[in-house]
């Protein structure tokens, strides 16, 4: 699979262009799986970028409004207002997509400068900041993957192991609220040694070569776990979206290795 080297070109691109409205200034963010999931009647089919609107002070009275932070929707909110067509389902986007947008829309409203906190040095174990350029992200497109059907969410892997054929889905917005308040849900009745990966895999996967749906969950709960693993793995690789990892080097011991950039509250909510 490729990927983009940056957003940076695309941003310059962008932003040295003409707005798409007269009214509203906008521009083009980048769509990374292509549209290739989204069926013929969604807006996003076969789209490689959409409009979005450049934030604004209404936009950023979403990202303070109280009951959307404590809902956690403030970001879904943002996306929604800066989207130019309104047509477009946020609960269908895959969560690759969502990501690739906000990012985009993260660096035309504040820039691209990105203060980080509290990395955790793997070789000193000192705590470190940083600052991070964000359109140096690299973005995973899915140019080089496709579906096993044009419009369609469907993809298909065989185990290793048990040599059964699964097919499944990439985590849309909707999944990953799903999921979310699935693992609350366990915390608050006390169960506190929540399954974050048998619970992904369960929302992901459509379906199992000759297991039935009502087996769905014993078979990937008793998937050995070289299956489960290379599956995750092949899942990772294909999934469109910023790839959060970044060469860093840790001030006090030296040390560069690389790390996941963590999306803290200095992301949308940057102090200056």
């Amino acid at each position: 699979m490729s990927e983009k080297t940056n957003i940076d070109s695309a941003i310059e691109n962008k932003l040295s262009g003409n707005n798409t409205t007269k009214t509203v200034q906008s521009e083009l963010a980048l769509v990374p799986s292509y549209g290739k999931i989204y069926p013929a009647s969604s807006p996003l089919h076969n789209r490689k970028d959409i409009p979005i609107k450049i934030m604004s002070a209404s936009e950023e009275d979403i990202l303070n409004n109280r009951a959307f932070l404590k809902q956690r929707v403030a970001l879904d909110k943002l996306l929604e207002a800066v989207m130019i067509d309104k047509a477009i389902n946020l609960d269908e986007m895959i969560v690759g997509d969502k990501n690739a947008i906000l990012l985009f829309v993260r660096i035309l409203g504040y820039g691209s400068e990105y203060s980080v906190e509290n990395i955790k040095c793997d070789n000193c174990d000192k705590n470190f900041k940083t600052t991070v350029d964000l359109s140096t992200i690299k973005i995973r497109d899915m140019s080089d993957v496709d579906p096993v059907e044009n419009g369609i969410n469907r993809f298909e892997f065989t185990l290793p192991s048990s040599k059964k054929k699964v097919y499944f889905h990439l985590l849309t917005n909707k999944d990953e609220a799903e999921i979310s308040k699935s693992e609350e849900g366990k915390k608050k009745v006390g169960i506190v040694a929540a399954a974050p990966i048998t619970n992904q895999l369960y929302h992901q996967i459509d379906q199992i070569e000759g297991v039935e749906d009502k087996d769905k969950m014993f078979f990937i709960k008793s998937m050995r776990a070289l299956d489960s693993r290379e599956l995750r793995n092949y899942i990772e690789s294909i999934t469109p979206g910023p790839v959060m990892e970044q060469e860093l080097k840790c001030p006090f011991c030296e040390d560069e290795r690389e790390y996941t950039i963590p999306i803290g509250a200095g992301f949308f909510w940057p102090r200056r």
